[in-house]
């Protein structure tokens, strides 16, 4: 209730959709258009492809995820004459229109509870909206005929190569890869089975993708690379942690290092999947699920960072991080607290500090003799005593129900303050028209009608005011 709420309908439109059809018209390729309520504009994009009998297609809300690789599919697509239609049974949304005249242009109707206006066009190569990070994009074939997307930053030095966690794409690290590309040649890799990568019926066992892997970084003559994994991909890198270690120079677990990723019976985190949440699972999802092994010996130098919404992990949370730290006695368990599942992204600075600091030490001998890397959130953050610039940490409470939030400052060599705001629970982090003068601070959040009142308290270490998006709500932030 808290969260839509706060966030509004537009929240869910985190989402993509999926695919079936028979009609002989060609409707193939891009078409994009924006959703708008008062307000609120959100930029749509959906992708059809011809498939065996019909169309596949994806549905894509550019401006809510960081992932453009990351739609997913439509279902009960469907063309006849010239009335457009698909569903979106994930998210209880479907879409009706009509197709122009010329097959340039589709006005219709997006459907979800409330009934909004939705015209696509069909982008000519200069109006397409395209993913912004400067990557290059190849296919590799891999297990004879599955072929997966490779996304190449470019860059010097050793190569560093970034795996997606489950349902997301290499799309994922297109914000933070830039920056890791002035130190490193930098690659990611999509997953069998999601983004523009291949989506066959079977190999979906950790060691089978972990082998994808292992064949990508043959197929471009990578030398010892290191490896970065997020979440579920922390499989991937035990699975050649332990089997063939010196095919790299070390693993970095991005929140990865959790059951999947190393075994032990003396915990279980996180918890098995209930029976709905099993029954709500992608199919692919669902294989990878059942395709988990056990690991318990990871051998070369390791990275673990863990991240957690409050100042201390949950007990058993914190169980499977001292299990990992016992178990694998060359790894830097590092702990972030304030930050989300995606680290990379709410704990950016500490993150790369950490990874920066890892990597040059991978020559400097084994881990008891390499030096410790200083790379606490105050240290790695560019927050100051002086001002705003920095991260701000607070809580937004109704009733019994509450949701973390991050203000994010940056401040201009002009001195002009911009922010983002970030919702941990959710995983969501929306750029802030921000205004301030002297110690009061306004900041709003168009995409979903919300806006922030404070003042700066004189020691600079406390942010109160009001959240108001609807209702009114306290909200006091602390310096992190």
């Amino acid at each position: 209730m808290l969260k839509k709420a706060l966030w509004g309908l537009f929240a869910s439109l985190l989402f993509a959709a999926g695919a079936y059809a028979q009609n002989s018209a060609d409707i193939t390729g891009a078409w994009q258009g924006t959703l708008s309520a008062g307000t609120i504009k959100l930029r749509v994009i959906v992708r059809i492809a011809k498939a065996d009998s019909g169309w596949s297609g994806k549905f894509f809300s550019i401006d809510q995820s960081p992932d453009w690789g990351a739609g997913a599919p439509l279902e009960s697509i469907d063309l006849k004459d010239r009335n457009f239609k698909f569903r979106i049974p994930a998210v209880n949304a479907s879409y009706e229109g009509t197709l122009s005249a010329d097959g340039t242009s589709i006005s219709g109707t997006f459907t979800q509870g409330a009934r909004l206006p939705l015209d696509f066009q069909k982008p000519t190569e200069d109006s397409e909206w395209k993913d912004p990070s400067p990557h290059a994009v190849q296919f590799v074939t891999v297990n004879r005929d599955v072929k997966l997307e490779v996304l190449d930053w470019g860059g010097t030095g050793r190569p560093l190569l970034l795996l997606a966690g489950l349902g997301n794409t290499s799309h994922i690290f297109d914000t933070v890869a830039p920056r890791l590309s002035g130190s490193y040649h930098v690659y990611g890799l999509t997953r069998r089975g999601y983004g523009s990568s291949s989506v066959p019926a079977a190999g979906y066992s950790a060691d089978r993708l972990a082998d994808d892997v292992l064949e990508v970084i043959d197929f471009l003559k990578l030398n010892k690379p290191v490896l970065a994994g997020h979440s579920m991909a922390g499989e991937e890198l035990s699975s050649i942690g332990s089997r063939q270690p010196g095919k790299v120079a070390g693993l970095i677990y991005l929140d990865a290092g959790y059951k999947y990723a190393y075994y032990s019976a003396a915990a279980n985190f996180p918890a098995a999947p209930t029976p709905q949440q099993l029954a709500s699972l992608t199919p692919t999802e669902r294989a990878i699920m059942e395709g988990a092994q056990r690991y318990t010996k990871i051998e070369g130098p390791v990275l673990a960072i863990y991240a957690f919404l409050d100042k201390t992990p949950e007990k058993d949370q914190e169980a499977q991080i001292k299990a990992f730290e016992e178990g694998v006695p060359s790894a830097r368990v590092v702990r972030i607290p304030y930050a989300n599942h995606f680290v990379f992204l709410s704990s950016e600075a500490v993150v790369l500090c950490e990874i920066n600091a890892f990597i040059s030490g991978l020559s400097s001998g084994p881990a008891g003799t390499r030096a410790v890397p200083q790379c606490s959130p105050s240290a790695a953050s560019s927050s100051s005593t002086g001002g705003l610039e920095g991260d701000w940490q607070g809580t937004l409470s109704v009733g019994p129900n509450s949701l973390h939030v991050v203000f994010h400052f940056t401040k201009s060599s002009e001195g002009v303050y911009s922010a983002t705001i970030e919702s941990l629970e959710q995983g969501t982090r929306f750029p802030a028209d921000t205004v301030v003068n002297g110690d009061s601070v306004r900041m709003e959040v168009k995409v979903v009608q919300g806006v922030f009142e404070g003042t700066l308290n004189a020691d600079k270490t406390t942010l109160k005011g009001t959240w108001t998006q609807g209702a009114s709500l306290p909200l006091e932030l602390k310096r992190r």
